[in-house]
């Protein structure tokens, strides 16, 4: 890898980091951490399918994001369950499920990332979406931070 990418790859891991501790610190306002913690591991079933018949994961994680969302919107909806309860069954099923899907060599690497393996449109595209979360947080008159 060379120094320019590297580079590149650092902020770009930065701008994600500063955008999810704004998106962390709304999930945790609006009492939603468990879902956000949830959904995220919901997205490995979908990357270990996407790997096998290999696609692009991103399109694999972003079904089966929409399928789990709409299993807990339609349980919730057909029956009394709690949301947390239908939530924790969604999300151990989705772990156990992606875990056993996911190709060995890959899991680690989905799991816990790789900045070794981030490409400069990749780092882009995060550097972009990160600046998008800012810029819409400071555009927003209504806090949803913690204030300090």
């Amino acid at each position: 890898m060379d120094t320019e990418l590297t580079l590149l790859s650092f902020i770009a891991a930065a701008a994600v980091a500063a955008a999810s501790g704004i998106v962390g610190s709304f999930a945790l306002m609006r009492r939603m951490s468990l879902a956000a913690d949830a959904m995220s591991h919901v997205a490995l079933p979908g990357l270990g399918i996407a790997l096998l018949l290999a696609i692009n994961p991103l399109v694999g994680g972003a079904a089966a994001l929409l399928i789990g969302a709409a299993v807990v919107w339609a349980v919730e909806q057909r029956t009394r369950i709690s949301t947390d309860a239908i939530i924790g069954v969604i999300f151990s099923a989705s772990l156990a499920g992606g875990a056993l899907l996911t190709p060995e060599g890959e899991l680690l690497d989905i799991l816990f990332g790789n900045l070794g393996a981030v490409n400069a449109p990749e780092a882009i595209i995060g550097i972009v979406f990160a600046a998008a979360i800012g810029a819409v947080r400071e555009r927003t008159d209504r806090p949803f931070g913690v204030n300090m």
